[in-house]
């Protein structure tokens, strides 16, 4: 599948130095999460990423010319006990993740950052190991597409389109059509 990169991005990753990154940004109950794969702090939409280093890494991205659903794993090492239990204790699961890719223009001061996004999905999963003086955090993220497999849940009553939509009364009459005898192509009775 073919994308369009921005020409700036381009001239940049077609230069004899390079300093290309990853970004990520997951949203939480507190606000995004927006850490990226350099030092100090970038800019992106108007959104300030942190710098994690080699202390944070990508993987399993692919490329597929089918709607398959694809998962990507973003794993972050070297945390405290402080950052492991926030981890432990926020809600990740259904959490939106946004990854971007980019690169540096090196020659800019200041420090000037072009990127594109290359996935959305949804986290799953988040795994850890702990080794007694760091842990590992894995963030397991499934494309969007996994939410097709999802069942909706969705129960077709008045009471449920009341939830979703207050006022609405589609479903108002369906309770009394159950049992309603439908003349159709003959005389009623």
């Amino acid at each position: 599948m073919s994308r369009s990169i921005d020409a700036t991005l381009r001239d940049l990753l077609e230069e004899k130095e390079v300093q290309p990154f990853f970004a990520a940004q997951l949203d939480l109950d507190e606000g995004p999460l927006r850490l990226w794969t350099g030092y100090g702090e970038i800019t992106i939409d108007g959104n300030t990423f942190i710098g994690a280093g080699n202390l944070l890494g990508f993987s399993g991205f692919e490329e597929v010319n089918d709607l398959s659903a694809k998962s990507i794993t973003i794993s972050l090492s070297g945390l405290d006990e402080t950052v492991l239990s926030m981890a432990l204790t926020e809600p990740i699961s259904n959490r939106k993740v946004r990854v971007f890719y980019g690169a540096v223009d090196p020659s800019s001061d200041p420090r000037t950052v072009y990127a594109i996004q290359i996935w959305t999905g949804y986290a799953n999963t988040i795994p850890f190991e702990d080794d007694g003086q760091t842990a590992t955090v894995s963030l397991s993220v499934d494309s969007k597409l996994v939410r097709l497999n999802d069942a909706s849940n969705r129960r077709y009553t008045h009471e449920s389109q009341q939830a979703r939509h207050p006022g609405d009364t589609f479903f108002s009459f369906v309770a009394d059509l159950q049992d309603k005898d439908v003349a159709w192509g003959r005389k009623s009775s």
